[in-house]
């Protein structure tokens, strides 16, 4: 790893690769950025799990990366799903965390989904479950591993400074990005201007100038 600041990148699981790999190439400028392999389906790739999804794996996977990479200490920036494995990384292991960006999903709900809680529907895009690569009941099996999570008394275990990022005209994910943000103790909200739903996905250099501002990498 080079000396500058150590940054996780943890997208959600129906965020756009190519919009990823964008970010991790920009972000290589300022960060020494590490992208965990994390123990689910990834988009694009025509895989099955195992075993079903639980956010103390994930947070045990990028645990692992850390460890193996010889980082101490890091910054995270999660979408999505990848939100929920900041959180339960920071919550479980604050010292392992310097900061946090998150980003909620939020979008209409399938029939399936409407049986997730309110937190969950928000960071799992309904769209996740067609590429998930799974049947209906390994699917199910996945989600009833998420459905027990409450990112509210999560988030409100997290001290790590923390900043959640929405675009200014996205309505969609504002009242999750506002709820996400107040419960968390050293949280705050950042508006993206001009920024849609997708901004992440149309204009993916957004986030990289946002974790430079809020963490304040050298440019």
């Amino acid at each position: 790893m080079t000396a500058s600041r150590p940054l996780v990148l943890l997208p959600g699981l129906s965020d756009a690769p190519a919009a990823w790999q964008q970010v991790t190439t920009a972000a290589r400028n300022s960060f020494s950025v590490l992208t965990p392999d994390l123990p689910w389906p990834v988009p694009g790739k025509q895989t099955r799990s195992e075993k079903p999804m639980s956010l103390p794996d994930g947070a045990a996977a990028v645990l692992d990366s850390l460890d193996r990479a010889g980082i101490a200490a890091t910054n995270v920036c999660g979408a999505g799903l990848g939100a929920m494995v900041a959180l339960q990384l920071a919550a479980d292991h604050p010292d392992r965390v310097e900061g946090l960006a998150l980003i909620t999903r939020q979008v209409p709900l399938s029939g399936l989904l409407m049986s997730l809680p309110a937190v969950v529907s928000r960071l799992l895009p309904a769209t996740a479950v067609q590429r998930l690569g799974a049947g209906q009941d390994q699917l199910l099996a996945l989600l009833d591993q998420v459905r027990p999570v409450d990112a509210t008394p999560l988030a409100r275990r997290v001290n790590t400074p923390a900043l959640v990022l929405c675009g200014a005209r996205d309505p969609i994910n504002r009242r999750a990005s506002e709820s996400l943000a107040k419960s968390l103790p050293s949280g705050g909200m950042h508006l993206l201007p001009q920024a849609g739903p997708s901004w992440l996905d149309d204009h993916p250099q957004l986030l990289v100038e946002a974790l430079r501002t809020f963490l304040a990498a050298p440019e």
